[in-house]
């Protein structure tokens, strides 16, 4: 028979370990292992990871256990980068732009799980949520009235006990019942920046002739940030007025005024300037601070939500007043998993099996009407919620689920891991970590890690190609890649720019991760001219789809094939044949070191002859893990039909 020839130039539909290998696209192969198609059509080997060097000061900052989480908080110039570790008693860190690594007073000690820290940036501050040894939300800030060393509560309590009243003595004083309440307040200045619920009252019926009532305030608690303390008066024990604002170190005073003649501001509404407790997620809309779920038990399908800022511009986003909340599912057992804040002008809320939007109403009192969008798909691993971008560009929202992972876009809700299902069949939710992932803006990438079978932690990545993507009736298809390796296994993730103490999150250019077997490991993934992890080479290849050339049920046999392929000097592409589903192989190599000044070579793979094949697959890239680097453009095959088998 006439010698024909197969042209294999376009594998950029990415792996597909999930339909039968012969019914696979010709734009899909059965496996690519640790490569992308970011500027190659048949493949490059992907870019390597180094350790993030000099990270930490010696001394007490350093931290001893698995970084645990990594995340940023942004600022009108600029931004900080965060981590957290797992050891017994977790060490905080941050940096900014030219400056080390400084460890942060946590005051209120990470109870438990420190891979479930969340963070939302809101007005020049980072909120922090986590399982907290003192039930509340807490804020880190880089303002000049504030320890920018210390994690503070969020919010002031109310005080425990009703302050006390006795005859000061000294003078006349009007013989008339009254009633006392104290709060407590944050007035580093001239301005009220936080205030506490009032006390309970305390009432006091002195005698007529009487001197001024000492009214002495109850115990001020530890570890808030009080500098000074209200004093309310009441004639009824109902309306009660402001009679003076008292620095913290004085613990009393006198009040000689007339009961009947009491003025002053209004005490606050009872509960509006309730604390946030210790919310397992947190998300902003821009305008207010918004939680979900709580770690000390109850109303884990609660969403809580602070006031607009600026409504009375004391502590707006530091209370959440008694009725600010909606429930989302409240009575059917499932909790909230993930919060986003503003997507696509909704907030998103997952649950392990449902989605709901929380859509703007208008309304002041209440602001959001909660939308069931789907209850058979939610998310199973909070930090695999990543907002990036669809095939278009168009802003989308990819998270995973128990099936796998899906995204929310223009498209609606759609379901992107069909190619994988190989893969996220293997997944363990009952992991410590089940998946991490960030959005790779600058190769228009979805990073996800996932643990698998009795993994702890993520041990394998992949990898979508957004821009490679096609909608089909089975959902989004094409466009993965698997990868393996030491930046693989990660306990957490994190987009960055080029250094960490850059204090620029918008340059984002490298994904950051926390090693989970190496302590006190940062990682630097996607590095230039680097095709290693941390010193620890890798193999990378594709794994074509099985082609019958001879046609189905004909033996055909394959000459010596031919590699278009860039120029890397040093670099050697092994090419194994495989006969009939590994029935038999044959390898070949070729190098693609240039013998002149060209950019690409062409090069052929000798020795590669087959036959008596009833369908052939190639293997091409390395023999075995190597730091080599390479990129492959197209591959061709000469071959002729056989007899039938």
């Amino acid at each position: 028979m006439a010698k024909k020839y197969l042209v294999i130039g376009d594998l950029r539909g990415g792996r597909n370990g999930a339909d039968a290998p012969l019914s696979l696209p010709d734009t899909q192969a059965v496996e690519c292992l640790n490569v992308d198609f970011y500027d190659s059509t048949l493949g490059r080997k992907r870019n390597g990871a180094a350790e993030y060097v000099d990270t930490f000061a010696a001394g007490a900052t350093t931290p001893t256990g698995l970084i645990s989480s990594l995340f940023y908080g942004t600022y009108s110039y600029g931004s900080v980068a965060f981590c957290v570790d797992n050891a017994a008693t977790p060490i905080l860190n941050y940096t900014t732009a030219g400056t080390s690594w400084t460890k942060i007073n946590l005051g209120d000690t990470i109870a438990s799980a420190p891979y479930a820290v969340q963070t939302a940036t809101f007005n020049n501050r980072v909120y922090f949520a986590f399982d907290s040894s003192v039930n509340r939300l807490h804020f880190w800030a880089l303002e000049s009235t504030l320890d920018d060393n210390t994690l503070y509560r969020v919010g002031l309590p109310a005080p425990t006990a009703a302050p006390t009243a006795a005859n000061a003595g000294g003078g006349d004083q009007y013989g008339t019942t009254r009633y006392y309440k104290v709060a407590w307040i944050t007035k580093p200045g001239t301005t009220i920046e936080n205030r506490g619920e009032l006390s309970a009252s305390v009432e006091y019926d002195p005698a007529t002739t009487a001197g001024p009532v000492r009214v002495t305030q109850p115990a001020v608690p530890s570890g808030e940030n009080i500098t000074h303390w209200e004093v309310y008066g009441s004639t009824d024990n109902v309306n009660f007025v402001l009679l003076s604002t008292v620095a913290i170190g004085t613990t009393t005073y006198d009040d000689a005024a007339n009961p009947a003649a009491y003025t002053g501001t209004s005490a606050p509404t009872v509960g509006i300037n309730t604390v946030p407790v210790s919310w397992k997620h947190i998300a902003s809309d821009g305008n207010r601070l918004l939680g979900a779920g709580n770690w000390e038990g109850g109303n884990q399908s609660r969403v809580w939500f602070t006031p607009v800022y600026g409504a009375l511009d004391v502590g707006d986003a530091e209370r959440v007043p008694l009725n600010n909340y909606i429930d989302v599912g409240a009575y059917d057992g499932d909790a909230v998993t993930g919060l986003v804040g503003s997507f696509m002008g909704n907030t998103v809320v997952f649950k392990s099996r449902q989605i709901w939007r929380l859509v703007p109403t208008g309304d002041g009192d209440a602001p959001y009407k909660a939308v069931c969008l789907t209850k058979a798909i939610g998310c199973v691993a909070t930090k695999s919620i990543v907002v990036g971008e669809d095939e278009n560009g168009s802003p989308a929202l990819y998270f995973m689920s128990h099936r796998g992972p899906y995204r929310i876009g223009t498209g609606g809700l759609e379901y992107v891991g069909r190619d994988i299902e190989d893969i996220t069949a293997l997944l363990n939710q009952s992991a410590t970590v089940v998946s991490h992932a960030v959005w790779h803006p600058a190769r228009h990438q979805m990073w996800f890690w996932l643990a698998l079978n009795s993994d702890t932690y993520p041990t394998v990545r992949v990898v979508l190609d957004t821009h490679l993507c096609r909608r089909s009736t089975g959902g989004v298809r094409g466009g993965w890649v698997k990868q393996t390796g030491v930046s693989c296994t990660a306990v957490c993730s994190m987009m960055y720019g080029s250094t960490l103490k850059s204090g620029n999150y918008r340059n984002a250019t490298n994904p950051y991760v926390g090693s989970s077997v190496t302590n006190n490991l940062i990682l630097r993934c996607d590095e230039a001219a680097v095709w290693a992890d941390n010193g620890t080479a890798y193999q990378s290849y594709i794994k074509t789809k099985p082609y019958a050339l001879g046609g189905l049920g004909f033996n055909c046999a394959v000459g010596q094939s031919h590699l278009s392929a860039k120029a890397a000097s040093g670099a050697t592409i092994t090419q194994t044949l495989d006969r009939d589903y590994g029935a038999e192989t044959r390898t070949s190599t070729c190098s693609l070191t240039a013998t002149g000044l060209e950019t690409r070579v062409q090069r052929q793979f000798e020795g590669s002859d087959l036959a008596g094949a009833g369908v052939v697959q190639m293997q091409l890239g390395d023999a075995s893990a190597s730091s080599q680097s390479w990129t492959l453009d197209a591959l061709m095959v000469p071959y002729t039909g056989h007899e039938e088998r």
